[in-house]
């Protein structure tokens, strides 16, 4: 499982099966794509990993909207 930062920070207008890295996929039946993916640095001591996702959702013209994540 990656641990690292990506070589981009994020995407917006995410189509359906885009990947972020190699274990984040996003699947969604919207006709315009108002999202974004975000990789955010993760700084407080309290915090688990070391990066986060981010996720905006703008409008949503779908029905459904899932984040698939490969776990090892």
């Amino acid at each position: 499982m990656r641990r690292g930062a990506l070589p981009f920070k994020g995407q917006s207008a995410v189509d359906s099966k885009t990947m972020l890295g190699d274990e984040v996929t996003v699947f969604h039946d919207c006709q315009i794509s108002e999202l974004t993916l975000r990789q955010l640095r993760n700084y407080r001591e309290a915090d688990l990993a070391p990066f986060g996702l981010r996720m905006d959702v703008f409008r949503f013209d779908g029905s459904f909207l899932s984040l698939v994540l490969n776990m090892p």
